[in-house]
């Protein structure tokens, strides 16, 4: 072994942080390369990161008893050199090719119908290919914002996944009808009206209501058998008639800022397919338009007494329990 001088050993030091720099650089790369879904790439990349991480080591191991093999120690440079030169090439490959698949938003827009409205742009259609499990919908077209969904804009299609623009206001009269395949559907903040069978017949499992949402309009969320989940914005004050009928709701809370659930809400057509369902309602004026529709055996309410609904339901001959008894599981 050949002795190395200070001179040389304060050059290698110098080199070895150098290196240090680039791999903790080539791990922050990677973060980011593994949100670019670039996972037929991602393994060739991890195994060069791997191999520089073992070179790195062993010059930091030879250098802490500053004793390195002139021949050694260049090879390992040199490796180190080889294998920075091709993953920056690599990299550079990776975010060129997902910059150029990336849709721009004017080729977004080409693939859906639509019409200005007061305050921006309503999407009336999808003209595109149904490719893939997720439709994305542009947040602007010609500049202008997208803030509605037409009528039946989406009805029937098979995606599994929607992204809604961000300044969405509206969604139009059974704008995704019978998507039987719709598990997920973001409702973003800026939403503010839901209309007629929007969701109905779709795959969603669960939805949260924004809370600039006053109403859940009528049949809504029918015959969406897969939903378990509801959560309701403190802020709405009336549900529709049959907004959840024949839903897969087994437990829901309904906030005090209710005035009024309107008739059949809850309820199924084929009595053979009613599901216990739990309702606590948190407001003592709530209105509850209960009908014998569905069997009173399958129904539970829960809410404080002297409420309006706890003498409607005793009326109807539903089982009526204290609210502080409710568990949502």
């Amino acid at each position: 072994m050949q002795e190395v001088n200070m001179s040389e050993y304060t050059e290698l030091t110098a080199k070895i942080e150098a290196l240090e720099k680039r791999v903790k650089y080539l791990e922050d790369t990677f973060a980011t390369l593994a949100d670019m879904n670039k996972s037929g790439e991602m393994a060739q990349y991890i195994a060069q990161r791997q191999r520089a991480l073992v070179a790195s080591k062993l010059v930091n191991a030879a250098a802490g008893t500053q004793k390195l093999n002139a021949d050694v120690q260049q090879q390992v440079l040199d490796q180190l050199a080889a294998e920075k030169a091709a993953m920056d090439a690599r990299i550079e490959e990776a975010i060129r090719a997902s910059e150029q698949n990336a849709p721009a938003e004017d080729d977004l827009a080409e693939q859906f119908t639509y019409r200005e409205v007061p305050g921006g742009v309503e999407i009336q259609g999808f003209n595109g290919f149904e490719t893939g499990d997720e439709l994305l919908l542009p947040q602007k077209i010609n500049g202008k914002p997208v803030v509605g969904i037409g009528k039946e804009a989406f009805a029937k299609m098979t995606f599994k996944k929607v992204i809604l623009p961000e300044e969405i206001h509206y969604i139009g009269i059974n704008a995704f009808w019978e998507c039987k395949q719709l598990a997920v559907a973001n409702l973003p903040e800026s939403l503010k009206e839901l209309c007629f069978g929007c969701f109905s017949g779709t795959g969603l499992r669960q939805i949260k209501i924004p809370s600039k949402c006053k109403e859940i309009p009528e049949k809504c969320f029918k015959d969406c058998k897969q939903l378990q989940t509801v959560v309701l914005n403190d802020g709405l004050e009336r549900i529709k008639r049959e907004a959840f009928n024949d839903s897969g709701l087994c437990n829901i809370i309904i906030p005090d800022s209710m005035k009024k659930i309107e008739m059949a809400v809850f309820d199924y057509h084929d009595f053979r397919n009613a599901k216990d369902l739990n309702i606590a309602i948190l407001g003592k004026d709530t209105e509850f338009e209960l009908m014998p529709f569905r069997p009173s055996s399958c129904t539970t309410i829960y809410c404080l007494a002297g409420s309006k609904v706890q003498n409607q339901a005793r009326l109807k001959g539903i089982p009526v329990k204290p609210l502080s008894e409710f568990k949502n599981v």
